[in-house]
C-alpha cells in the first residue's frame, strides 16, 4: 500500500501510515473511542490495520502507553515482522519498543535483561505473545506485570482460540481483560462449533456483558442456548448413565445474534465491497487398495484390525481415537502407539498418487494442507522427487525457518507450501498460490475456513482452486458434509448471506 496523507480529526489529528479501504475507515470512525469492541471480519478483509490505527490514535491522545497482542503461535510474530512495520505511523515506530515473547528462550539471561529494559522504556511499548506463551507460568507473570506497569490496549487476535470456557488458556485470557482499560478481539471465525463459542470471547471484552443479560454463569448461558438430553432420560430410555447431560441441539440463535451486534461488527469480503477473483471448488475421488479397505472396515465395525505388513493388532477403545486411526488408514498407514513410527498398510498409497497426478496437471503454486506429520514427510519427499521446490511449515521446522519458507513461497521460487493445520491456519498471507489442496480434512470448521483464506485475500489477482481429496466409501465425505453443516450454522448466527461452498 502507498502512504496516505488523509487525516481524521476528533480531538487530535491522526495521520494514518497506509491508506485505509473504505470499510476500514468506517470502522475506525466507529470504534476508535470505544473501550471494548470486536471485529468479526472474514479472513482477508484486513482487521489488523484498524487495530494498529486505534492503538496509535489512543497513544496520541495520551489514553494508553502500550499495546498487548496475544495471538496463535507464529501469528504474533507476523505482527512484529509484517503488520506493525507496515501500518504503525513512522513517528511512533521509531520511538517504540517491541518485544516478541518466545517461551523457548524466556529463561535465557539476555531475554530476562531485555524484558527488564523493556518495562522501563519511556516511549510506546508493544508486547506480542502467543496463547501458548500466556499459558506458561513465566509468560503469564510477565504479561500481568506488563499490564500493571502500563495503561494498555489489549488485542486478542484469532480470539476463537480461547472460545472454550473449560480450556486451560481461557481463564487466563479472560482475567487479563480486567487489567486493560481498552480491549479488542479479532476473529474471522468466532463461531466454529456452536453458540457456546462466543461466551468467553465476549467475557474478555466485557466481564459484565452476560451478567447484564442475566446469562451468567456459563451453566445458565448453556441452558438458555442449548438443548440437552438429561442423564436421567438416557438412563430410563437406554439403561445406561453417560455421566452428563448430552447436547443434542441449539435454540434462541436469533437472540444471540442480536447480542453479538451490541459489541462486535461482522464483515465478509462481499459486504466489505472487495471484488476478489472467485473461489472455485472441486474434488478428487480415489479408491483405497483392497488391504487398506479391509483394515478400514474391520476397524470401523469391530474396533480392531490386523496390520497386513507386520501382523500387529490395531485396537481402539474410544470414538476420538477411532476417528484418528480411520483417518490415518485412508492416508495409507497406521500408528499403533503414540510416538511410534507409522506402518504402511500396502506398497501403494492411492491418496498420495492422486495428489501427484493432480499437481502434474496444474499450473501455478500450491498450498497443501494436512493434519498428520507423516503425510507432510511423504508429500515433501514426493514433490522433491518430481523436481519441484517444496517448503514445509509445521512443527518440524523452527520459527525462523518458517519465516524463511513463507518468504520463499510468496516471493521466491518455492513451488509448493506444505503445511500443518495447527501451524498455519491463521495469520499467514499466501496469495501467491493458485491452487489449495486439502490432502486430509479435519472436523474443525475454523481451521478450514481460516486456511482457505490464506490464499484468498486483498491483493489477489487470480482465482483460487480448492481441491478436496476423497477416498470412496470412507469418512472423507462425512467430514466434508460435517464442515458444510457447521459453515451454514455459523453463517446463520453471524448474519452472513448464504453462499455455495464445498458441499
Amino acid at each position: 500500500m502507498k502512504a496516505s496523507k488523509m487525516q481524521w480529526s476528533d480531538c487530535v489529528q491522526y495521520v494514518e501510515k497506509t491508506c485505509s479501504a473504505p470499510h476500514q475507515k468506517r470502522i475506525f470512525d466507529h470504534w476508535k473511542d470505544l473501550r471494548a469492541f470486536g471485529l468479526f471480519w472474514e479472513q482477508g478483509v484486513g482487521k489488523t490495520k484498524p487495530a494498529i490505527d486505534k492503538f496509535a490514535y489512543l497513544y496520541q491522545l495520551g489514553k494508553v502507553q502500550a499495546l498487548f497482542v496475544v495471538a496463535p503461535n507464529n501469528v504474533h510474530r507476523n505482527w512484529v515482522d509484517d503488520e506493525l512495520p507496515k501500518h504503525l505511523p513512522e513517528a511512533l515506530l521509531q520511538k517504540c519498543a517491541i518485544y516478541y515473547y518466545r517461551s523457548s528462550k524466556a529463561k535465557l539471561k539476555r531475554e530476562i535483561a531485555a524484558r527488564k529494559a523493556f518495562l522501563h522504556h519511556q516511549g510506546p511499548v508493544i508486547l506480542c505473545m502467543s496463547y501458548n506463551g500466556m499459558r506458561t507460568k513465566l509468560g503469564k507473570a510477565f504479561a500481568r506485570k506488563f499490564m500493571l506497569t502500563f495503561q494498555t490496549f489489549g488485542v486478542a487476535d484469532e480470539s476463537q482460540c480461547f472460545k472454550s470456557p473449560g480450556a486451560k488458556i481461557t481463564p487466563t485470557v479472560v482475567a487479563s481483560g480486567r487489567y486493560m482499560p481498552w480491549k479488542a478481539i479479532l476473529s474471522g471465525t468466532p463461531v466454529t462449533h456452536g453458540p457456546f463459542d462466543v461466551y468467553a470471547q465476549l467475557k474478555f471484552l466485557d466481564e459484565e456483558f452476560w451478567t447484564r443479560l442475566n446469562l451468567e454463569p456459563f451453566a445458565v448461558f448453556k441452558k438458555h442456548f442449548g438443548v440437552f438430553r438429561l442423564r436421567s432420560e438416557i438412563l430410563e430410555e437406554e439403561g445406561w448413565d453417560p455421566g452428563y447431560d448430552q447436547l443434542v441441539g441449539y435454540k434462541n440463535e436469533e437472540e444471540l445474534a442480536g447480542y453479538l451486534k451490541l459489541i462486535a461488527h461482522r464483515l465478509t469480503k462481499d459486504t466489505a465491497g472487495l471484488k476478489l477473483p472467485p473461489k472455485v471448488y472441486t474434488k478428487r475421488y480415489f479408491d483405497l487398495t483392497p488391504r487398506q479397505m479391509q483394515c478400514y472396515v474391520e476397524l470401523e465395525e469391530d474396533l480392531v484390525t490386523q496390520i497386513p505388513e507386520s501382523g500387529d493388532l490395531l485396537e481402539v477403545l474410544d470414538t476420538l481415537t477411532l476417528g484418528t486411526r480411520l483417518a490415518q488408514i485412508v492416508c495409507g498407514y497406521v500408528a499403533t502407539e503414540a510416538g511410534e513410527p507409522v506402518q504402511r498398510i500396502d506398497d501403494k498409497n492411492p491418496r498420495l498418487a492422486c495428489l501427484r497426478e493432480t499437481i502434474e496437471t496444474m499450473e501455478g503454486k500450491n498450498i497443501i494442507w494436512s493434519r498428520f506429520t507423516p503425510d507432510i514427510d511423504l508429500i515433501m519427499e514426493m514433490l522433491t522427487e518430481m523436481g519441484r521446490k517444496p517448503v514445509r511449515y509445521d512443527g518440524q521446522v523452527s520459527d525462523d525457518e518458517r519465516a524463511v519458507n513463507k518468504k520463499l513461497f510468496q516471493e521466491g521460487d518455492a513451488t509448493d507450501f506444505v503445511v500443518h493445520y495447527q501451524s498455519g491456519y491463521s495469520g499467514l498471507t499466501l496469495h501467491a498460490a493458485k491452487n489449495v489442496h486439502y490432502y486430509c480434512n479435519t472436523y474443525n470448521w475454523g481451521h478450514r475456513a481460516q486456511s482457505e483464506d490464506r490464499a484468498h485475500r486483498m491483493g489477489l489477482q487470480h482465482s483460487v482452486l480448492y481441491i478436496d481429496y476423497i477416498a470412496n466409501n470412507t469418512m472423507d465425505l462425512k467430514v466434508v458434509k460435517n464442515l458444510l453443516k457447521k459453515h451454514k450454522f455459523a453463517q446463520k448466527l453471524l448474519g452472513d448471506a448464504p453462499t455455495d461452498w464445498i458441499g
